[in-house]
């Protein structure tokens, strides 16, 4: 999952960055008019050119070469991408160098003598180079720390909110009054089945406040849930909504997050309408790899601003635990929500 930072953290960091670098910049001892390669007559000063590449160097390898290469482990290409810039760098130096003052190269010996000189970007007195290789990489992970430890607060911030969200969706009292109405219809009606619906209703709850503590459950458990819950929903509506499963075998070592589907077919059946001549059939379809819950749009004349809500929480959910997305197809006769199955967390 990839969390943006917010652009107002970009700016402090950036007026931070101009703070420093002039702080840098002032406080060595640079002439900016002469000796722009050679500082061996001199003690103190440092090269311009010198503070130009150990800046340039900085940022090359503080947000190109660390976060490429580094950070995912390609310790040799790392390696090898260092010493070819550097390598570059000097080249840079030399041509410069060779341009501007024209040295008698006449042999190799005077390329070679200028190559190891105290003005060399990589072996000489003040070596640029390796100095904003070690503050490079000293910056780049300590900011990394820092900005993780922001994210991991955030996301678990997060995480508690859409649990508390699910769990309040789930302990719905509207749902439990519903349910408890329809269990006392029952008891007078059917007490064989008002004894089923109890059972199922306790196991309902039961499994909210099991999987509360769980980033994801085993799709079967949750499979098992949606019966329990369907049957209650069938019992209240009668058959105006017809609820048909299709579940591929191979699903069955697949994980996904607790009371997703719950949500979905919550979803369907309150800003849905279904009648007994015309019922609304709501199908969960689950493949290989995703689980799909898609239905005819009939929309209830109310307020349908939670449908957005809703699907946005589980949206968050899947942001946080997986890397693929959840993808929703919305068309004028049509509704579809396809959730991606994991193999674990992040897969």
């Amino acid at each position: 999952m990839k969390f943006k930072i917010p652009k107002r953290t970009h700016l402090l960091e950036g007026i931070a960055h101009l703070l420093v670098w002039l702080l840098f910049f002032t406080s060595i001892n640079i002439d900016w008019s002469i000796n722009w390669f050679n500082t061996e007559n001199r003690i103190g000063p440092v090269a311009p050119l010198s503070a130009v590449v150990f800046f340039l160097f900085f940022y090359l390898n503080a947000f190109y070469l660390i976060p490429k290469y580094l950070k995912t482990r390609k310790w040799w290409t790392y390696g090898l991408a260092l010493v070819l810039t550097c390598a570059a760098f000097e080249a840079i130096r030399l041509l410069l160098f060779y341009l501007f003052t024209r040295p008698d190269w006449q042999n190799s010996s005077a390329f070679f003598n200028e190559l190891q000189s105290e003005d060399s970007l990589i072996v000489g007195r003040l070596n640029p180079l390796f100095v904003s290789l070690q503050f490079s990489l000293v910056y780049r992970f300590a900011r990394d720390w820092i900005v993780n430890n922001v994210v991991i607060d955030r996301l678990q911030t997060e995480k508690l909110q859409m649990e508390l969200s699910v769990l309040k969706a789930q302990v719905n009292p509207h749902f439990l009054f519903n349910s408890l109405n329809a269990l006392d219809d029952l008891i007078d009606r059917d007490p064989s089945k008002a004894k089923t619906y109890l059972s199922k209703l306790s196991k309902i709850y039961r499994y909210t406040l099991t999987s509360m503590d769980q980033d994801i459950v085993p799709l079967s458990e949750e499979l098992d849930f949606i019966s329990d819950y369907i049957f209650l929903l069938e019992e209240r509506f009668g058959g105006m909504y017809i609820f048909e499963k299709k579940v591929s075998e191979k699903s069955q070592d697949c994980f996904i997050p607790p009371a997703s589907l719950q949500l979905l077919l919550e979803n369907a059946v309150k800003h849905n309408y279904g009648s007994l001549s015309d019922p609304l059939r709501i199908m969960i379809d689950v493949s290989d790899t995703t689980v799909t819950v898609h239905h005819p749009k009939r929309l209830k004349k109310t307020d349908t601003s939670s449908i957005g809500k809703g699907l946005a929480n589980i949206k968050k959910r899947f942001q946080f635990l997986s890397n693929q997305p959840m993808v929703v197809e919305d068309s004028l006769e049509q509704f579809s929500v396809s959730l991606p199955l994991m193999k674990s967390i992040g897969k």
